[in-house]
């Protein structure tokens, strides 16, 4: 199947990689450099290293969920990449 491109537009983002896994475990802020997208897949071209783990969400317990609000760079409002390893 082919799939066009809706951006060619390069930009930046900050992303969260997990450094220590664990009951509390330890993030990291990271500045990526996106590339082209189709609008459901995002390219990263700059910011990652092979098996980097990225936080797309956080369950904290007892607060209040907020429906269809997401800063994830990955994530366009029609979905998109959900995360996990690079």
């Amino acid at each position: 199947s082919s799939s066009k491109l809706t951006s060619t537009t390069m930009t930046t983002a900050t992303v969260y990689r997990l450094v220590e896994p664990g009951p509390l475990p330890k993030l990291e802020a990271v500045t990526v450099r996106l590339g082209i997208t189709n609008g459901i897949v995002m390219e990263v071209l700059d910011g990652l290293n092979e098996g980097d783990v990225l936080v797309t969400s956080v369950f904290v317990p007892g607060a209040a969920a907020t429906a269809g609000q997401s800063s994830n760079p990955f994530q366009p409002q029609r979905g998109g990449f959900s995360g996990g390893r690079r």
